[in-house]
């Protein structure tokens, strides 16, 4: 059965190389995305049209993300920083310098705005104060890469997600590191988590890329739940709680139910192949996802 949708499409072309992140304001009006061109840009998510270049870094940008206050935006990537924003002026603030390898979707802002956590390649994460970039600890449980991290909407914990050897989920304590609990695969040739993303009310926490499944664990166990053998390496959370969006192996956006995992839809155009970045609107109206023809395209669902 065909269920796939083609609703109302605003697209953006901004970039002269691939895309590979996204993130949305808080009030739903401007997306950020982040480029291998070196830049990071800001855009009207209802028009398309640019309104802000960020250039303060010297290689590709692999992770922007929106503080939850809407003011700052971070941005990390392939020249081992983390930069600071002003997402008014494009004022860089911080840069944060202590990392010994690629940002690659490892970034994540505390939900007060006064922190971040960054995932590295070096195998750990920094917990570090966004206005003065020191750093307050470092969590190093993973044996691999660190390619994906998420704070939960309390603020008490954060997730993250390694590559080989370990290509673990765990979930550890926001202010102090302790581990909390760990989500271990049962192959040793299981694919890296890429992609990390809590329930609105921080009960669950949807993985995608352990063992090319897509998987919702507890969020305080990290005990698997739910496994969808989707082959997804992005995965994002609706709004409402109820629904995942998840990029299609052949192009596109499938949309599942989060409690049962039972297929829904899929959003997709012509064209639109190798899903790279995928973020849902925090008002729940709109997907923002980008595949690799440089064009970053917002699904109107509403």
């Amino acid at each position: 059965m065909n269920n796939t949708i083609k609703p109302q499409i605003v697209s953006y072309q901004g970039h002269s190389a691939w895309v590979s992140t996204l993130s949305w304001s808080p009030d739903s009006t401007r997306l950020v995305s982040g480029s291998g061109d070196t830049t990071a840009q800001i855009w009207d998510a209802a028009t398309g049209e640019h309104i802000l270049t960020y250039r303060g870094h010297q290689d590709a940008v692999n992770a922007v993300r929106w503080s939850p206050d809407g003011a700052s935006i971070a941005s990390g990537g392939n020249d081992l920083q983390v930069h600071v924003w002003s997402a008014q002026t494009g004022q860089t603030r911080v840069v944060y310098e202590q990392q010994q390898g690629w940002i690659r979707r490892g970034l994540a802002w505390s939900p007060d705005s006064r922190s971040i956590a960054s995932g590295s390649w070096d195998r750990t994460v920094h917990v570090w104060d966004a206005r003065s970039g020191e750093t307050r600890y470092i969590y190093r449980g993973h044996t691999g890469i660190v390619c994906a991290v998420a704070w939960s909407p309390d603020g008490t914990r954060i997730a993250s997600g390694g590559g080989n050897p370990d290509a673990s989920v765990q979930i550890w304590q926001a202010d102090t590191g302790t581990l909390l609990g760990q989500y271990l695969p049962v192959h040793q040739d299981s694919a890296s988590v890429h992609s990390l993303s809590w329930s609105p009310d921080g009960s669950l926490l949807a993985a995608a890329g352990v063992q090319y499944y897509l998987t919702v664990l507890d969020g305080e166990t990290s005990q698997g739940l739910l496994c969808l053998k989707h082959g997804a390496e992005l995965v994002s959370w609706s709004p409402n709680g109820e629904l995942l969006a998840a990029e299609r192996s052949n192009g596109g956006v499938n949309i599942w139910q989060a409690s049962t995992g039972a297929y829904v839809t899929t959003y997709a155009t012509r064209g639109f192949y190798s899903v790279r970045a995928l973020s849902w609107s925090p008002d729940g109206k709109a997907l923002a996802a980008v595949g690799n023809d440089h064009i970053v395209r917002v699904f109107r669902l509403q």
